[in-house]
């Protein structure tokens, strides 16, 4: 027993003096010698020069660590740096007694103080696009198995700079990490993350949990995400999961977005798109909330809510995208809807308008052609309800279509409201699908106060009184004119006991007399 005691022992002795004598070894190295071969590989590789300043420091321990300062790497010729890359700071902390094992684990990855210019010439060729000396094809080695991914229990990442210069269109976006920070326990935990930084000066953050890196790494996994975000203005929260099964993006969560200013919001965008052109909107504040899935082929949203200003919405919505065309189905309800507040008439709409010159050849219908090719674009179901809804002053109660789209065909049967008291009901049916669009339209009312309904829109005393209508026509024509031109049917309308300013009807018949 003593003998094998006595190997044994020796045998620790032996080990333990071969890793002192490879830590010794280690510790007189100096690294720094090896910047030249790098920077003279890079060369090779690229064509452009990479500069290592400061040292290259590795301490030896059960947890070893390297670390590089002042790092650049050359831009192109016609770049308008010299520098593309420029790292102030990199260092990297490796558990040694897992890699015995075959495991790497980095304790702490930390990347301090980076600059990168990513540009474009005039022709719009990349300055990341190298001119080096591409690497000798070889045979792909044979694969014993998967390969082990690495474990990184900490990222901290400060003060990253990228910039990103258009050389066709003129425009520069700067996105800036002031600092962000990612931590798991190890590969099969889930990451914790915090970042804070901004895009062309305008702040963001986001935080949160993430799924594992096993399950991210896998190429069929889906993973759980529980963030944060905020960015121009906009409280954005997501809780659910996302994936690549079978090669599709995955996506099935829980969706809350908040805007307290769209107002500010569209400004801060248009700082970072100059291009943008804002809608100029009288509601200034949006809240949605929706369940979100989406599977590659199909989106659908349910529970929708989502209100701007006084307006509110809620609902669900499915859309297919994975044949030739959308196929979009959407059950909607609504208290109200307040298109004057959504759409306020803008300070050139509100002047009196100029009359509209004559039609040069005399006719009072425009020859165009109607622009139908729309219809085509999708195929559509759609009901809705609307409690209210509120048109330049006129309030519509009780609001509800069944709108079909198919192959260019829109028909909305049956179609309802009620105007001041009155229902108004009716069908639409539009064909765009064939050579000669056509039209069939059948409405009708009984007892419109034609009266209050001016009151609405603030004009007072021209007219009172009510009326019976019933129009039932239909006709087919590519443009208005020939439309109009081909339209037959019976439109009746019955009036008793109402009244009209003589003022009005002249301005109102002058054109037709």
């Amino acid at each position: 027993m003593s003998k094998w005691v006595k190997i044994f022992g020796g045998i620790a002795v032996l080990l333990v003096a071969v890793v002192v004598a490879g830590v010794a070894i280690l510790s007189t190295l100096d690294f720094n010698e090896y910047k030249g071969l790098i920077a003279e590989e890079a060369k090779k590789a690229t064509g452009r020069d990479l500069v290592i300043a400061g040292d290259l420091n590795l301490e030896i321990s059960l947890n070893p660590a390297l670390a590089v300062d002042g790092v650049t790497f050359a831009n192109a010729d016609w770049g308008s740096r010299p520098d593309m890359v420029r790292i102030d700071r990199f260092a990297a902390e490796v558990s040694l007694i897992p890699l015995l094992s075959g495991q790497v684990v980095v304790n702490r990855l930390l990347v301090e103080g980076v600059d990168l210019l990513a540009e474009t010439d005039k022709n719009g060729v990349g300055n990341w696009e190298f001119s080096g000396a591409k690497p000798a094809e070889s045979e792909p080695a044979e694969s014993g198995g998967a390969a082990t991914l690495p474990s990184v229990d900490q990222v901290v990442m400060k003060d990253i700079r990228v910039t990103y210069k258009d050389g066709v269109s003129g425009q520069e976006y700067r996105v800036a990490l002031d600092e962000m920070t990612a931590a798991a326990g190890s590969i099969g935990t889930p990451v914790t993350m915090a970042l804070k930084g901004s895009l062309n000066e305008k702040p963001f953050t986001v935080e949160g949990t993430l799924g594992s890196v096993a399950q991210m790494a896998s190429q069929n996994g889906v993973y759980p995400i529980d963030i944060k975000a905020q960015a121009f203005n906009v409280d954005t929260t997501y809780k659910g999961t996302l994936g690549t099964p079978g090669g599709n993006l995955a996506v099935n969560g829980d969706i809350k977005l908040s805007i307290p200013s769209i107002t500010k919001t569209l400004a801060d965008v248009a700082s970072v798109v100059p291009d943008l052109v804002a809608p100029k909107l009288g509601a200034d504040t949006v809240e949605l909330s929706t369940k979100l899935a989406f599977d590659g082929k199909s989106a659908k949203l349910n529970g929708l809510s989502l209100s701007v200003g006084k307006t509110d919405i809620a609902g669900s919505v499915t859309a297919n995208i994975g044949g030739s065309k959308p196929i979009i189905d959407a059950a909607l309800t609504s208290n109200l809807i307040d298109v004057d507040e959504l759409l306020p008439p803008s300070e050139e709409s509100a002047a009196p308008a100029e009359p509209a010159p004559p039609p040069a050849d005399g006719r009072v219908f425009p020859k165009d052609p109607l622009p139908l090719d729309g219809l085509k674009a999708a195929d559509v179901d759609l009901t809705f309800n609307g409690k209210k809804i509120i048109v330049q002053g006129n309030e519509i109660d009780n609001f509800s279509i069944k709108l079909s789209l198919k192959g260019g065909n829109l028909n909305v049967d049956p179609l309802a409201a009620t105007v001041v008291g009155t229902t108004i009901g009716g069908r639409v049916a539009l064909d765009g699908s064939k050579a000669t669009p056509t039209l069939a339209a059948k409405l009708s009312a009984a007892g419109l106060d034609y009266g209050e309904l001016l009151k609405q829109r603030g004009l007072t005393d021209i007219a009172q009184g009510k009326l019976d209508a019933n129009i039932d026509i239909s006709g087919g024509g590519g443009s208005v004119r020939a439309l109009m031109a081909g339209l037959n049917g019976s439109v009746f309308v019955k009036t008793e006991n109402g009244k009209i300013d003589s003022s009005a009807l002249n301005i109102a018949s002058s054109d037709v007399l």
